[in-house]
């Protein structure tokens, strides 16, 4: 499980980053809580797939706390918009994730990646 924490002064554009391996299924949970107490509750999440492969499901939000599983049946680089929605307010967060195949070895000067 991934949980990434909302501040009301995190205003990075940068996205989250993650590396799984290819098959995997894995929780991605957004913490509002701090963010929420300074603004307003979030009252809706979209997990929207801006590229790759990935598929997600059971998204779930509970007291400003968002979750959501996400598989990645590909190799490759998934980017997953994560958007919170206050009915006033939207923050947008964004996660990178490389999927790696471990049947494939990359040997990068003598290191293995799988």
């Amino acid at each position: 499980m991934s949980n990434y924490k909302i501040t009301a002064n995190r205003n990075i554009t940068s996205p989250y980053k993650d590396r799984v391996m290819k098959g995997d299924t894995k929780t991605y949970s957004f913490d509002y809580s701090a963010w929420a107490a300074d603004n307003n509750d979030i009252s809706s999440m979209t997990w929207t797939i801006k590229a790759g492969q990935a598929t997600i499901s059971d998204e779930t939000l509970t007291s400003n706390v968002a979750q959501a599983n996400i598989s990645f049946p590909e190799e490759g680089r998934s980017l997953i918009q994560v958007t919170a929605d206050t009915g006033t307010q939207v923050y947008v967060s964004y996660i990178d994730i490389a999927s790696k195949d471990p049947e494939i070895l990359t040997d990068d000067y003598g290191v293995c990646y799988g």
